[in-house]
């Protein structure tokens, strides 16, 4: 299982790490993402497609007050509508 701890990191490209390694993922897969922001957390929800993940555990303010663990499984694969659209990021 890949592991993201974006605490003290810069956002947009973390986020990209994450988003470019949910869509090499196989089904089943599980990647955790650690962060310390509500924030990153609700841009998780809104960037991967709620019908190809679901979460295996949701952990909040632990040790610190304000962090999270999320462990998300890749339940179904995505496909692009069109040629060059991305694969899970909403437009």
């Amino acid at each position: 299982m890949k592991s993201f701890d974006l605490r003290e990191t810069l956002i947009p490209f973390s986020m990209l790490q994450v988003v470019n390694h949910f869509a090499k993922m196989k089904i089943g897969d599980e990647m955790e993402i650690i962060g310390d922001d509500a924030e990153i957390y609700q841009d998780i929800k809104s960037i991967l497609p709620v019908s190809v993940y679901e979460f295996v555990s949701e952990e909040f303010e632990i040790p610190r007050h304000g962090e999270f663990r999320i462990i998300l499984r890749k339940i179904k694969m995505t496909t692009p509508k069109h040629k060059g659209e991305p694969l899970c990021l909403k437009i």
